[in-house]
């Protein structure tokens, strides 16, 4: 069972999205046909047969609200983690900027700001990249990180009993942190157990809309049915893009941490950069 559900995991956090999305859109319809043809079977008309109908109505609305409940759960999961993922950067360039201006409370701020700007590359390199390309940002911001540690150190040998050197590594510090953070936050995802139970309640709401569309002999509907199934599958979609904040199509944005890099430039010149 375990490994049964770690390959599911995979599937849903690393598979290809649109091949995620056209399995769930097929066993959806699969099995709206097959509650149709369940009810087909065990369907036996009676004289008073349309008098039920209203009570599959009710059934069937009650099965898509609680689908439409945990598709908006999941959602708003998903996007929460995507907020908190774009404060992040937000913070970090943000702690980024104050430490690099500080450093011209010292008599020697070159070394120093020459290592904050090596290591405010690595992180927006870092947040822009996938693949290999953040792997390797990656390793270099964490040696880069303790150079600049020691660089802010080694600058502040002479201020160690004033304000100064509580000014400098405070935002340095909170830099360093927030990175720490951000690496936490993409590395964390959604529950593969949630993810799995939403596309189950989804293919299970199809065959009941399959069954209860049929009552009476009526057609079941198969031309609005797909469509309802398409945007339930258009849903999850979005949610699992959220997910996949390294690789999926909605990236979080790197705005913050490009206009602190820009702001970290000699002569004030922007760096060259792919896009957010």
């Amino acid at each position: 069972m375990g490994e049964w559900m770690a390959w599911i995991a995979d599937f849903e956090h690393q598979g290809d999205l649109r091949l995620v999305s056209l399995l769930l859109l097929v066993l959806m319809l699969v099995a709206r046909e097959g509650g149709s043809l369940l009810h087909h079977q065990l369907y036996r008309p009676t004289p008073d047969a349309g008098e039920g109908h209203g009570e599959e109505g009710h059934i069937l609305a009650a099965v898509l609200g609680l689908l439409a409940l945990l598709v908006a759960f999941t959602f708003g999961l998903a996007l929460e983690r995507h907020e908190d993922q774009r404060q992040l950067v937000m913070d970090e360039a943000n702690a980024l900027t104050t430490a690099y201006f500080r450093t011209s409370l010292l008599d020697d701020p070159e070394p120093v700001r020459i290592a904050m700007r090596n290591y405010g590359q690595a992180r927006l390199d870092f947040g822009r990249f996938d693949g290999e390309q953040r792997a390797a940002a990656e390793v270099r911001s964490k040696v880069l990180q303790r150079v600049v540690w020691q660089e802010a150190r080694t600058a502040l040998d002479g201020y160690q009993t004033t304000p100064v050197a509580l000014l400098m590594l405070q935002p340095l510090n909170e830099a360093i942190d927030t990175a720490d953070a951000r690496h936490a936050s993409i590395n964390a995802r959604l529950p593969a157990v949630v993810l799995t139970a939403l596309g189950l309640y989804a293919i299970v709401s199809a065959g009941v809309m399959g069954y209860t569309l049929g009552v009476g002999g009526r057609p079941p509907h198969r031309l609005m049915t797909s469509v309802t199934f398409a945007l339930v599958v258009l849903s999850i979609y979005l949610i699992l893009d959220l997910d996949r904040s390294r690789s999926g199509a909605i990236r979080v944005p790197q705005f913050a941490m490009i206009e602190a890099v820009a702001g970290m430039q000699v002569g004030g010149h922007a760096p060259e950069t792919a896009g957010p």
